[in-house]
């Protein structure tokens, strides 16, 4: 691991502690880190939005939070950046609750030493690593490369929370493919197979990276637009419609046809996902019978 240098952000109120435990790990092993210190939680999740780190030590009691909640706050906010927490010795419970509830580690401060800190780093990485890759697999669909219905269904409910929380607005939009059978049955699985590849390709270059687009299976799509709101819909329509009248103008096999509904999560809004879906799904329906 010394190739690589690590960006390391260490959540601890005290910093003679901290500056203790990062000489204790930097005379250590060859694993190479920059560290940022930071002392309250707030100011960590902000710092964590704005730069990039490949993991976080997090003192469970901060003087704007305490206890087991810290690291939940925490995980919520960067649920993809792996987390070893850190205890005293009358909260070794915190810690192991911690690791049930998603850290890669738990150390007691009265325990640590340069080995034990700079190991622990060392496996947190490595296991997160490895567990984001298996998730990554577990939850891509194989023909397109988008999400999954498993790995949508997970991401999306994650992101409904948050932004429920934060009275944030968000899109839920369901997309289905027109007439794949018959693309299927006239052309072969071969064609059909391209069209919902290119279905998938034009909803990955209409949205952000950051929103979540997925094949919930058979012919049908759905994305999740985060920090977008009703004012977008008809842009993010008017856009998708473009990419299809594009192959149409190129393709001589087929002609493409997308229906499309879209619903919007409002601020201050604690409807589920299901309902949103649902929502956007009987759009959807309202479009395509339009069409006949």
């Amino acid at each position: 691991m010394g190739d690589i240098t690590y960006q390391a952000l260490f959540v601890e109120d005290n910093e003679n502690y901290a500056r203790t435990a990062i000489d204790l790990v930097s005379g250590v092993g060859d694993i190479s880190i920059n560290w940022k210190h930071i002392t309250r939680l707030d100011e960590a999740i902000e710092l964590a939005k704005e730069e990039q780190f490949d993991i976080v030590l997090l003192d469970l009691n901060l003087p704007d939070t305490q206890g087991f909640q810290t690291f939940v706050k925490l995980h919520e906010q960067i649920p993809k950046i792996p987390i070893v927490v850190i205890t005293a010795f009358e909260d070794e419970g915190l810690g192991m609750q911690a690791v049930r509830a998603g850290a890669q580690d738990y150390l007691v401060k009265g325990d640590i030493n340069g080995m034990s800190l700079s190991r622990s780093i060392c496996y947190a990485l490595v296991r997160h690593k490895n567990e984001e890759s298996l998730k990554r697999l577990a939850m891509l669909d194989d023909l397109t490369g988008l999400y999954n219905r498993r790995g949508f269904f997970s991401l999306s409910q994650q992101t409904i929370k948050l932004a429920q929380r934060e009275d944030k607005t968000l899109l839920i939009m369901m997309v289905d493919l027109d007439g794949l059978k018959q693309i299927n049955d006239t052309f072969g699985h071969s064609e059909g197979n391209h069209a919902l590849i290119v279905t998938a390709t034009i909803l990955k270059d209409t949205f952000r990276k950051s929103d979540i687009v997925a094949r919930l299976g058979g012919d049908e799509f759905a994305v999740l637009a985060i920090q977008a709101s009703g004012d977008d819909v008809q842009g993010i329509k008017a856009r998708i419609q473009e990419s299809v009248d594009t192959f149409n103008d190129t393709s001589n096999s087929y002609e493409l046809s997308i229906s499309m509904g879209i619903t919007q999560l409002a601020s201050r809004s604690y409807i589920s996902l299901e309902e949103l879906l649902a929502e956007a799904d009987r759009g959807l329906y309202e479009h395509k019978r339009s069409k006949q």
